[in-house]
């Protein structure tokens, strides 16, 4: 969209007309044309300039019906700040590989589950009561809970070139590796392959589970995520975790950090030959046992004459 100026001399007097217009194709093949939007002549000339320094953002919307904006009290506030602070952190940008009908309506679904989480049909209505459908050009009236599903579907064919594009944006800025691991459990059969009994961490060790895996940089950006059968040990996923990574980010400058769950004497060994950097949680015992029974030199304050005591305390 721009601001098109025309003028027309009439009775020897020139007159200039200001009106918002925007280019579009009528079909495949055939030239541009241009759709006339509004003409905001009477607004000023000042003002004029604004609306056209506006509409060279790419994000510019222009809404008909004002009227309707404010009589119906439509969401607005929450919409635009999480929209703005999504663009912020790279989600935007990086959905922009998908078709943009797709891209905005993803959009809508998050801005749902932060701000109301609903299921997709309940996310349907709630995008009506809210400013999005004007902000971004919907047909509210049209909107479907189908077209929310396709746009997933879209989303989950090119899933990973999705999170590539994510995960580079946040290359430069990963340091830390902030790893962790939860469960969800499944009240029936839950996803073939992938549902099965384990460790539970609800406290539900009759239903079937799925392993959530998540690395977070400095920023509690997610930079890695991974979702695995539901009996595996988290300490047998920290390798496979660092492989992985190894081929997204150069990871000599980083510090992984994991809980106890994490700790074994074959991780950390991985995780010094790569010169890994780690914080982990230990027992005394684990300590003790990496300390004592694996003859691991740990380097106190740089204190020679304290791991001989460190090493009698934890024998206590």
């Amino acid at each position: 969209m721009y601001v098109k100026k025309s003028w027309c001399t009439k009775n020897g007097k020139r007159y200039t007309t200001y009106q918002i217009a925007e280019s579009y194709r009528p079909g495949k093949g055939k030239p541009p044309k241009t759709r006339i939007l509004a003409t905001i002549t009477k607004l000023g000339k000042p003002l004029i300039d604004k609306i056209a320094l506006l509409l060279k953002s790419p994000d510019s919307a222009v809404i008909s019906s004002v009227g309707s904006f404010y009589k119906e009290s439509y969401t607005f506030g929450p919409i635009m700040f999480l929209y703005l602070f999504m663009k912020q952190i790279g989600i935007i940008n990086c959905l922009n590989i998908l078709p943009k009908s797709v891209k905005i309506l993803l959009i809508a679904v998050i801005l749902n589950r932060v701000l109301e989480p609903r299921s997709k049909l309940g996310s349907v209505s709630w995008i009506k009561k809210t400013c999005f459908p004007l902000l971004f050009g919907i047909d509210k009236d049209k909107l479907i809970v189908t077209q929310i599903y396709r746009a997933m579907d879209s989303l989950y064919n090119r899933l990973d070139d999705v999170l590539d594009n994510f995960f580079k944006q946040n290359k430069a800025k990963t340091v830390l590796l902030l790893y962790d691991i939860t469960s969800i459990f499944f009240d029936g059969k839950g996803p073939e392959g992938l549902a099965t009994y384990g460790y539970s961490r609800d406290r539900c060790p009759d239903n079937p589970q799925i392993l959530l895996c998540l690395v977070l940089n400095e920023n509690k950006l997610p930079v890695y995520f991974d979702i695995l059968e539901g009996n595996v040990s988290d300490k047998t996923t920290v390798i496979p975790l660092i492989n992985k990574l190894k081929k997204k980010f150069e990871l000599k400058e980083s510090i992984f950090i994991g809980d106890r769950g994490m700790v074994s004497l074959e991780n950390l060994e991985l995780l010094e030959e790569e010169e890994i950097k780690y914080i982990v949680a230990l027992t005394h015992t684990q300590a003790r046992d990496l300390i004592i029974e694996e003859k691991i030199q740990l380097e106190l304050f740089d204190k020679e004459f304290l791991l001989p005591y460190s090493l009698k305390k934890m024998e206590e």
